[in-house]
């Protein structure tokens, strides 16, 4: 025959238990601190940089992450992988327009974009001459721009030439 309290719903063990717990206090004080799970960007920032071999003749530049094959950067300018995010830095200075590819980078990687068109010109506006495409190349190669690129490649004539670089971030 049933209890009374199997008939409500309870669990046969339940006396049992109540019964070996008869004895236990909850903890005081404050409750115990939990840590939030890392987000991958934190995660990638505590990662070495991966060292990129970079090449530079004359006005052209291209370069990976090393342990890539060089195919890939040949695949990147013969047009491989389609461009899905331009981003233009003609008329900010050198700070403006790191900071600007910094951000872009990393709203193009979280949208799990791939391929991205970075328009820094030629130079001719410039009295310092072609200071941003002169410093791209060492902007991919540090962090954290480093950790979401794979690599780049001076742009073909159709998409700017010397004027504009082709940058290929890694996968999401």
């Amino acid at each position: 025959m049933r209890s009374e309290k199997q008939r409500r719903g309870a669990e046969p063990n339940d006396d049992l238990f109540a019964e070996a717990m008869g004895d236990v206090e909850p903890l005081s004080g404050p409750r115990p601190v939990t840590r939030r799970p890392r987000r991958l960007a934190e995660r990638l920032e505590e990662k070495a940089p991966p060292r990129f071999l970079v090449e530079r003749t004359g006005g052209h530049h291209r370069g990976r992450a090393e342990g890539r094959r060089p195919r890939l950067v040949a695949r990147l300018r013969g047009g491989a992988y389609p461009v899905e995010r331009r981003v233009d830095l003609h008329g900010l200075t050198a700070a403006e327009a790191r900071a600007h590819l910094e951000a872009e980078a990393t709203e193009a990687h979280r949208a799990g974009e791939r391929c991205l068109l970075v328009i820094h010109g030629r130079g001719r506006g410039s009295v310092a001459g072609p200071v941003l495409r002169e410093a791209l190349p060492d902007w991919i190669a540090e962090p954290p721009l480093a950790h979401r690129v794979v690599a780049f490649v001076t742009a073909p004539e159709t998409l700017g030439g010397v004027g504009a670089t082709l940058v290929l971030l890694r996968p999401r």
